[in-house]
């Protein structure tokens, strides 16, 4: 569905039932598993095109986007936020590994004393 002849694909994916799957009609790639897949196939309904080049983005042109200075300010600092908390996570997960590393060494330790 490449309106503006963009090479790269848009991918619809993660579908729950057949029904969202014929709302999709028309994207440029489907990725459906198999039992959905049978489902669609067992369907007799016609399917009606509901995504197209013409109808995408309407009004819209992305030629003459406008950048908000301070909305991409907002955006800048909330990533590098959302960065460093999870390198806090990481840093967290890794120091919680060594503890239990240790806390095991420690009591096969104590077990091999006492036998």
């Amino acid at each position: 569905m490449s309106r503006h002849s963009s090479a790269t694909p848009f991918p619809g994916a993660n579908f729950r039932n057949a029904g969202e799957i014929r709302e999709l009609v028309g994207c440029d790639l489907l990725t459906i598993r198999a039992h959905l897949l049978d489902e669609s196939r067992k369907t007799q309904a016609p399917l009606e095109r509901k995504l197209s080049p013409e109808a995408a983005g309407d009004g819209i042109d992305p030629t003459r986007a406008t950048i908000d200075p301070r909305q991409s300010a907002i955006d800048r600092r909330s990533g590098a936020a959302s960065l460093r908390k999870g390198q806090i996570d990481v840093r967290t997960s890794k120091t919680d590994l060594r503890a239990v590393r240790v806390n095991r060494f420690r009591s096969s330790l104590a077990k091999a004393r006492a036998d």
